[in-house]
């Protein structure tokens, strides 16, 4: 057995053994705490500016209602708890264009929305982001 002389090389082993243990999970739960300091540092305009991306394991699920009712849109991720969000389907499209290089600012003007609608959209997806943070549907870019 070796011993590690300083604490903060003990941390780093005992990190690394536990990232081996929980695979998959360990980077979620990573995300998880990642998401939570930015969201609790983060306003408006920060969410707004910030380059983010959507997880890997989060689809886009478009359902139509054949009686006329209006289509549902929600996003899912693929892992952890496999939570959902619905939303309405210029937001889920507004977010499904975060990839990572461009800010959700960007995505909505990208949408080619008249002012006050731009405006309602920013509202609506900021507050669906904020969600989506905190279910570890996003993550931070480069």
């Amino acid at each position: 057995m070796e011993w590690v002389k300083t604490r903060n090389q003990f941390h780093t082993i005992r990190r690394s053994l536990r990232a081996r243990r929980l695979g998959a999970k360990y980077s979620l739960i990573e995300r998880a705490f990642s998401a939570q300091a930015f969201l609790a540092q983060a306003d408006d305009d920060t969410l707004l500016d910030a380059s983010l991306e959507l997880a890997e394991a989060v689809r886009l699920e478009e359902r139509s209602d054949p009686h006329g009712g209006r289509p549902e849109t929600r996003l899912l991720l693929d892992e952890g708890t496999y939570p959902d969000v619905e939303c309405p389907p210029a937001v889920a499209h507004v977010l499904a264009g975060l990839d990572g290089s461009s800010t959700l600012r960007e995505s909505i003007t990208r949408a080619g929305l008249p002012r006050r609608a731009e405006h309602l959209l920013s509202d609506y997806a900021l507050e669906t982001l904020s969600d989506l943070l905190e279910l570890v549907f996003v993550e931070r870019g480069d």
